[in-house]
């Protein structure tokens, strides 16, 4: 079983936030494909703003991790 998260930097210029991300284990179990549902984000002028939502996609090698 892998275990695994994700974090977000909400103190770039621009970062995306989900409540619901899920990943799953992708080409022979080397990958792990990320995606959720959420808000971009970030700061202007010192102010936390909204852009925008929606659905977001990462893939990330499992051995990077491991």
């Amino acid at each position: 079983m892998t275990n695994v998260f994700c974090e977000t930097n909400m103190y770039q210029t621009k970062w995306f936030l989900s409540v619901n991300p899920s990943v799953s284990k992708i080409d022979a179990g080397r990958t792990l494909y990320w995606t959720g549902t959420g808000d971009y984000c970030g700061y202007v002028g010192g102010k936390q703003i909204y852009y925008s939502s929606g659905t977001q996609h990462a893939e990330l090698y499992v051995g990077k991790y491991a």
